[in-house]
């Protein structure tokens, strides 16, 4: 079983780059201290240039690493596969800039590709937000803001995929590995999340530091959202702790678990269950967006 599930695929990255076209765009962050941020834009090449849906991807790193150029090819083929226009976007980083910074950087692209919808061919009502890792957590974390401004309405759904959404992975372990794991999570919390009390709104909320520790009622005005985890993902409980709450309050429209595989394990194309990680991806976004 083992040797059938880490078997071999001959799945190019160029197979995927040739078809897609990317642009740099740069912007001037005003909401809430955003600083100025920048990210490129997937386009399939021979597709329309207009009236496109369109995913707002937030690359993963634990909130201290990568950046939307080392999350090129990836976004590429979630362009290809889920045939829409993806914008994969920076944000600032720790330890430098603890959170909510980069909730807050999420935020102002969403708020720039409303406004510019026209002008880069964008569908305003067929836009989502996504991210892997820390990438969900920041889609979690924009949620969250689109609930407190009433503003939910304005994406189909949120996708947090293997997300990094609680503290449970260091208070409490329930494994040999998470047990391994307790003091590197603990030290990567202490650098990411212990963030200056600096706003009243973000102060007041401990659920913009660990979003599953959000109130239900909060959640119901939340985007629906659809979660996406791995069967061997030191962040699976987690995400299942975030269905299990979007679900109570009527807000959790799928709960995916890929089999046979791991964290982030779908950036090696050579393994076969990369291949399902992006079929599942292009089937979500087929379906909800």
């Amino acid at each position: 079983m083992v040797k059938k599930l880490c078997s071999r695929t001959s799945v190019s990255r160029k197979k995927f780059d040739d078809l897609v076209e990317t642009e740099k765009k740069i912007i001037g962050g005003t909401w809430k201290k955003a600083w100025l941020l920048n990210g490129l834009v997937h386009r399939v090449i021979d597709k329309p240039r207009e009236g496109r849906k369109c995913l707002i991807y937030f690359h993963g790193g634990h909130l201290i690493a990568g950046s939307a150029e080392d999350y090129k090819q990836i976004a590429n083929r979630y362009a290809v596969e889920c045939d829409c226009t993806v914008f994969s976007v920076n944000y600032r980083l720790a330890p430098d800039y603890k959170a909510p910074s980069a909730i807050f950087d999420g935020y102002e692209w969403l708020l720039w590709v409303l406004e510019n919808a026209a002008d880069i061919g964008i569908d305003t009502d067929h836009i989502a937000i996504a991210g892997d890792d820390a990438g969900g957590w920041i889609t979690a974390g924009i949620s969250l803001v689109l609930a407190a401004r009433a503003e939910s309405h304005k994406i189909k759904f949120q996708l947090p995929m293997v997300p990094m959404l609680n503290a449970s992975l260091f208070t409490q372990p329930t494994s040999e590995y998470e047990s391994a794991m307790k003091d590197t999570m603990s030290k990567l919390v202490e650098m990411t999340m212990k963030h200056e009390k600096e706003d009243e709104l973000f102060s007041t909320h401990e659920s913009f530091v660990f979003p599953t520790r959000t109130d239900a009622a909060q959640v119901k005005f939340m985007p629906p959202a659809v979660i996406l985890t791995t069967e061997f993902d030191y962040n699976r409980r987690a995400a299942e702790e975030a269905a299990a709450l979007y679900q109570e309050s009527g807000k959790l429209l799928d709960f995916c678990v890929i089999p046979g595989t791991y964290h982030d394990s779908y950036l090696n194309y050579s393994l076969k269950r990369s291949d399902l990680w992006f079929a599942s991806v292009a089937k979500i976004v087929g379906k909800y967006l």
